[in-house]
């Protein structure tokens, strides 16, 4: 008993010193998001005053268009996707949040939709708008195009051992995988007479590579690598760019809106740069960009250097073209493996 009651003040004076330390951490925590909700006030009012000059019936119109229905595809990461909580993240996401207020509209994600009920949907006038969509002759048919505010190299994926593409030409000799309805399944459709294996996502089309069911997949630079990074794909690699330059992303809207087109031009074009960078930098690495950037580059220098140089003698022994296209594959692994 003597022992239980000396025991008492000490558990009493603990007690009191934990209160006292949850009550600070409440406090600080309070303070804190307090801090937060304030600036992120102050950054949507700093946004509320950015000017977008638009004209008396461009405002007019927007009068009568205060709920845009967005489509989006929820496995673009990093430029968009759908997060675990069910919420629209990335790039895109980054920039409607943007404009919304310096619009004074409302844009409103048709959540819940596979990619292709998506681009079905945007056919017939259900949804409103795409806001980050690559331009290709098949879309031109029912959309209207901004002008682009990303821009990333459309290139060949393989793996890293095994047989596989070396070059645009060398394709149509494989199995090759890209996602159902994406700019890159219609710049196959429109540069190729290859047959590609559909997917509903990029992500699939990348695993599918990585399993071994297809022999290249075609993707987007920055979204294909992101999920190589997040799924551990470690086998796979960049094998080479396609033609027609990097692959531009811009808001597709609805054709029988071309007011919207203007009006996000605008918006668009009054964003400031240093908030613009601030974007891509938050989802897009510039390490990782960079390096991915340097090993395109070197695949591209390779091939151009090979194109005038159809032999070459190592060591006595002549290597003709097919020889050096291995030959580039065996630097590039190295290269890769530093």
């Amino acid at each position: 008993m003597p022992d239980r009651e000396r025991n008492l003040p000490i558990s009493w004076n603990l007690f009191q010193r934990l209160t006292t330390v949850l009550s600070l951490l409440v406090l600080i925590s309070g303070m804190a998001l307090a801090a937060v909700e304030t600036a992120a006030a102050k950054d949507i009012e700093q946004i509320r005053e950015l000017k977008v000059d638009l004209t008396p019936e461009e405002r007019q119109w927007l009068e009568t268009h205060q709920v845009i229905e967005l489509g989006i595809d929820p496995g673009f990461a990093p430029f968009e996707f759908v997060d675990e909580n069910g919420t629209y993240r990335g790039i895109a996401a980054d920039y409607v949040e943007l404009i919304q207020p310096m619009l004074g509209i409302t844009m409103r994600v048709s959540a819940g939709l596979p990619w292709h009920e998506v681009v079905e949907k945007a056919r017939k006038h259900e949804i409103d708008i795409l806001p980050c969509v690559g331009r290709n002759r098949e879309r031109e048919g029912y959309l209207l195009f901004t002008n682009p505010y990303l821009s990333f190299p459309r290139v060949v994926f393989t793996r890293k051992s095994g047989m596989g593409p070396t070059s645009q030409e060398d394709l149509a000799r494989f199995t090759v995988g890209v996602q159902e309805s994406s700019s890159h399944h219609g710049w196959i459709k429109e540069n190729t007479n290859i047959l590609p294996i559909l997917y509903p996502t990029a992500q699939d089309a990348m695993l599918a590579l990585s399993n071994g069911e297809i022999q290249a997949a075609v993707g987007n630079l920055a979204a294909s690598s992101y999920i190589i990074k997040h799924l551990n794909l470690g086998n796979l690699k960049v094998a080479f760019p396609l033609s027609g330059g990097p692959q531009e992303l811009a808001f597709g809207v609805r054709k029988d809106w071309p007011e919207m087109v203007s009006i996000l031009n605008k918006t668009l074009a009054a964003v400031p740069l240093t908030k613009a960078v601030a974007i891509r930098r938050k989802w897009v690495d510039p390490e990782s960009e960079k390096s991915l950037e340097g090993q395109l580059q070197y695949t591209w220098a390779f091939g151009h250097w090979v194109g005038p140089n159809q032999e070459v003698v190592i060591d006595g022994e002549v290597l003709r073209n097919g020889a050096i296209l291995r030959l580039r594959t065996m630097f590039l692994a190295l290269k890769t493996s530093f």
